[in-house]
């Protein structure tokens, strides 16, 4: 029997050298003892299918349309192909058609990172969706991770068409993820700008990122920015628009959470988000920091209102930041009002003359002051008058004095008072003085009248005793 086999095997041999015409044409049997020349070729290192000098491992060269190389999976599981390298650093890969025992389900394409366990690269085949290191894609391509595009063209870096040749509707759709969040970084070595917008018929520059992060908006018509409500599409419902000016439609919210709307019949909320913060600050150059003005005519109505929670909150407070900055007009929570000079009904500076330094005054037509009580203090009252040294003036030089000048010493005359007002303080102090006086004078003139009237009792006496004897 052994015999037998060294025969065949020789027989088989010289039939395919017999045979062979190629060098490295591998033979195939054409019968139980004989063999034809085949397609495939071996040098000893690589392997040729209708290549008679294989390059590769495995090199095959085909002439068939759409020739291919086909593995088929007649069970449930993936039919795949693996490619290892098993050298340093190597690393094991997988490229499956997916089937029914698949996690993502039959019909799909994924290529597999073996060593590392995850799936790279997944076209879905209900729908063709694309998904790089995610087998869920939503969109026609989904991308889990950043996205790098770099172009060798210097021309063009990147561009998307609408319909292959024209832009549509909506050229580019970008979704947030599923929790809502989306970050958009822009960066360029360029030196003007990392992002432009430019009208592709004239090419005007309609938007222009800097490097910097300055953003440029130019208009070819009346508004440069415009939001509009998606209820009512008319220039006039807009929401905010720019021409030259900022135009605000409806209220505008500053400092407070996405979700807070503190009032919408507020035009301008204002919140500082940081105790110490201000919450509005204003600077002009020249011209009025703030002017406000309404339209309504019902009494009471307000032109500002200002709400403070606290009796020492200070509601309204002026600074002069010229030298050492110094609040010169404070209104407090509780009504109570700190100032300077005050000026009241006239718009004509009325400190001037001899009471420029008058901290208050009220002017208008009639200048009243209505006052259930008023105090001014005074340093220099009369009560010295009544001093056992007081010199108490002759009364005859009095007499003489207001005979002579239709007013007493010290008090101020008509003329005085027309000139230069009353002062009530020193008035009153002067005013004191002369009812002392007067107090003094009479208390004298009655000493003299008791001293009479013990004179003329005396008198009386003395006559009575005569008329008697």
């Amino acid at each position: 029997m052994k015999t037998t086999n060294k025969f065949l095997i020789a027989a088989c041999l010289l039939n395919s050298i017999a045979h062979s015409q190629t060098l490295n044409q591998v033979p195939k049997f054409s019968g139980p003892t004989s063999f034809v020349n085949s397609n495939i070729f071996s040098n000893g290192t690589y392997v040729g299918i209708n290549n008679t000098s294989p390059l590769q491992p495995l090199h095959i060269i085909t002439g068939i349309p759409n020739g291919s190389i086909r593995l088929e999976q007649t069970g449930t599981s993936a039919a795949g192909l693996n490619l290892s390298n098993i050298g340093a650093n190597g690393r094991s890969w997988s490229i499956w058609s997916t089937g029914n025992n698949t996690p993502s389900g039959p019909g799909n394409f994924i290529i597999r990172d073996f060593t590392a366990s995850l799936d790279r690269f997944f076209i879905s085949g209900s729908n063709g969706n694309i998904g790089i290191r995610t087998i869920s894609p939503y969109k026609p391509l989904t991308v889990n991770g950043d996205v790098a595009l770099v172009s060798d063209n210097a021309s063009n870096s990147f561009e998307i068409l609408g319909n292959g040749t024209m832009p549509s509707t909506r050229g580019i759709s970008i979704d947030a993820d599923p929790q809502g969040h989306f970050d958009l970084f822009i960066s360029s070595n360029q030196q003007n700008s990392a992002f432009r917008f430019k009208n592709s018929a004239n090419s005007l520059e309609l938007m222009n990122l800097g490097i910097d992060g300055k953003m440029t908006l130019t208009a070819y018509s009346n508004h440069a920015l415009e939001v509009k409500d998606f209820v009512n599409s008319n220039s006039t419902s807009a929401l905010l628009y720019t021409n030259g000016n900022t135009h605000l439609g409806k209220n505008l919210q500053i400092g407070f959470s996405n979700s807070t709307i503190q009032s919408s019949n507020v035009a301008l909320n204002i919140s500082a988000p940081a105790f110490g913060m201000e919450g509005i600050h204003i600077h002009a150059p020249q011209g009025a920091g703030m002017v406000s003005e309404v339209n309504h005519t019902t009494p009471g109505g307000y032109n500002v209102h200002l709400k403070v929670k606290h009796d020492q909150t200070k509601a309204l407070a002026v600074e002069n930041s010229v030298g050492p900055p110094k609040e010169v007009f404070v209104i407090w929570g509780n009504g109570n009002l700190n100032c300077g000079k005050t000026q009241i009904g006239s718009s004509t500076q009325l400190f001037t003359g001899p009471h420029g330094d008058a901290m208050l005054t009220v002017g208008g037509t009639s200048g009243k002051i209505v006052a259930k009580q008023m105090y001014v203090t005074q340093l220099n009252w009369a009560d010295y008058v009544f001093d056992a040294n007081y010199s108490l003036p002759d009364w005859k030089e009095t007499e003489e004095y207001f005979t002579k000048n239709h007013h007493l010493k010290d008090v101020p005359t008509t003329e005085d008072i027309k000139n230069n007002g009353n002062n009530l303080g020193e008035t009153d102090a002067v005013l004191l003085k002369k009812i002392e006086e007067a107090y003094l004078y009479l208390s004298k003139v009655n000493k003299e009248i008791e001293d009479l009237k013990e004179a003329n009792k005396k008198l009386q006496n003395e006559v009575k005793e005569l008329k008697s004897k």
